[in-house]
């Protein structure tokens, strides 16, 4: 889809929108694309056919990591939103801290 016609289709509410981080950039720059209700950022990290993701492929991975730092991080830490991964974890990923909901007997 073109930035033209997704800009237009932005002019009215919207409660999902998805894109690459390059055009999600794009249209936030352009002021097509508010944040001020955005609440949910759900990264998709599944791998293509080739393997890559998000995560791995460079040119996708900088692009994310400089959307996230110049427009997400400061709400992130405020509390006002909220970063979700979906897709398979790598093999040997460990996580650390508190368990949240799980009570041990």
């Amino acid at each position: 889809m073109k930035v033209e016609e997704q800009v237009s289709l932005l002019k009215n509410r919207v409660n999902i929108a998805s894109g690459t981080p390059s055009r999600i950039k794009k249209l936030i720059d352009i002021e097509a694309l508010g944040l001020s209700r955005l609440a949910v950022i759900l990264l998709d990290i599944h791998p293509d056919v080739k393997g890559y993701s998000l995560l791995t492929l460079p040119q996708l991975r900088d692009e994310f990591w400089d959307l996230y730092k110049n427009y997400f991080h400061q709400r992130l830490l405020q509390g006002d939103m909220r970063l979700c991964l979906y897709g398979p974890l790598p093999t040997g990923t460990q996580f650390r801290g508190k368990k949240r909901g799980v009570t041990e007997d």
